[in-house]
């Protein structure tokens, strides 16, 4: 029998008119949403995976609209009526579920006052939410399942949702309905607390607050002065223009002091709406009736001078302390000096008569202008004046001439009377 050795070749003849390969996949759905769509219809679509559920259409952020937001520690925090929301992790355009790190946690179930949130801010590593009568304190972690409740403060909250600004990270400003407040931290447990570092002012603030609606509160806004580092709060009820509140800070040096300016510039007038710091500089979002060289129009402003160069116009600055009794409420004191450090121009008055004051009488003048060959001096200058008056307390005001072109700012460093004291009663 004849044997046949086949080579072991294979030979191939490619096909024609077919498609390439492709890779495999699951089935593909198509869903029909059926009947007539109407205004405010939604639909929603969950896929349920064993290791993952991603939504569709209408989801746990639909129809939120938020009142306050922030970025803190690689999220965007924002807080909706009574719900408090964080984007995923690095990631501020996922919310839903399917986002590991994103969360919305209701506010409302954690406090015996269950009310609409206006504003949050950080604070010592934590998370403060505001509402209007209560001001919770909330951990925050990268885990959404390890975001906590740590505390609640009754019956203390904000008005305003743009008015909440952080002083460092263990103190954060706030206009409450009985004055401007901070939130704080205590030494001993570090637990928050309320300090009551606004009360010089409390009864200007709850005069420009009452009888305002929640639109109008509103229009306060705040922000803080990158360089002076100045808490700067404007409430537009104050006056025609509005008023702004600025609080000088200074604790090392023991500087608690609130100052009050109005939003004008030499040729118009103008209220504002809004506050931002951007690149070291605060900007302002304002409107005038007074028509400006580009039209009666909103404007966007700049606070100070971008050039970053002194600019001081014809404003006074007036400086009022509180009455003292120096530490002796009864007993009779005589002025006989005041000693001063200066920068600039100044005129001194003062009383020790608190019931004359209060009855009209007025403080007594006691010097001129001080130091006025000396106002464009960038340098203290020191003096005192002979002054006599007797009473059981003291009260000093100290007011700066007009700094024009030329003239340095007016500086006020320190103060110190003299006084012989008498019997007691």
């Amino acid at each position: 029998m004849a044997t046949t050795n086949i080579p072991n070749v294979w030979t191939v003849t490619p096909l024609s008119g077919g498609v390439n390969g492709v890779t495999g996949r699951g089935p593909t759905w198509n869903v029909l949403v059926d009947g007539a769509w109407t205004v405010g219809d939604k639909f929603a679509f969950e896929i349920v995976l064993p290791a993952q559920t991603y939504d569709f259409g209408t989801g746990r952020m639909t129809g939120v609209v938020p009142v306050s937001a922030i970025t803190l520690y690689d999220r965007v925090h924002l807080v909706a009526g009574t719900y408090w929301a964080g984007s995923n992790n690095g990631d501020a355009t996922a919310w839903e579920q399917q986002a590991p790190g994103a969360f919305k946690i209701q506010i409302a179930n954690q406090s015996q006052q269950p009310e609409t949130l206006l504003a949050l801010s950080p604070f010592q590593g934590q998370m403060a939410l505001f509402s209007r009568h209560t001001t919770q304190i909330w951990s925050i972690n990268a885990d959404p399942t390890l975001i906590a409740q740590k505390q609640v403060l009754s019956n203390i909250g904000v008005v305003a949702p743009n008015s909440v600004q952080s002083l460092g990270d263990l103190d954060v400003m706030f206009p409450s309905d009985s004055g401007i407040r901070s939130l704080r931290v205590q030494s001993i447990n570090l637990n928050g607390y309320i300090s009551d570092i606004g009360s010089p002012i409390d009864s200007l603030v709850k005069a420009a607050i009452q009888g305002q609606t929640n639109s109008q509160l509103q229009g306060i806004v705040a922000t803080v002065d990158p360089i002076g580092n100045r808490y700067m709060i404007y409430f537009p009820s104050v006056g025609t223009y509005g008023t702004f509140y600025v609080l000088s800070y200074y604790p090392a040096s023991k500087i608690i002091a609130w100052a009050s300016y109005l939003p004008t510039i030499p040729t118009f007038n103008f209220t504002i709406s809004g506050l931002r710091v951007w690149n070291s500089f605060v900007y302002f979002r304002g409107t005038t009736t007074t028509k400006l060289p580009f039209g009666n129009k909103a404007f966007i402003g700049v606070y100070g001078d971008p050039l970053n160069t002194a600019q001081y116009d014809a404003t006074q600055a007036v400086v009022v302390t509180p009455w003292f009794d120096l530490k002796k409420s009864a007993q009779v004191k005589t002025a006989t000096e005041l000693d001063w450090v200066i920068i600039g121009q100044w005129q001194f008055s003062g009383s020790m008569d608190f019931n004359g004051v209060t009855n009209g009488g007025g403080l007594q003048q006691i010097t001129g202008n001080v130091n006025p060959t000396n106002n464009t001096a960038a340098s203290f200058q020191t003096g005192s004046i002979d002054w006599t008056d007797e009473g059981y307390g003291a009260q000093l005001k100290a007011v700066s001439t007009a700094a024009g072109t030329g003239q340095v700012a007016p500086t006020l460093s320190s103060l110190v009377l003299h006084y012989e004291p008498g019997d007691e009663k």
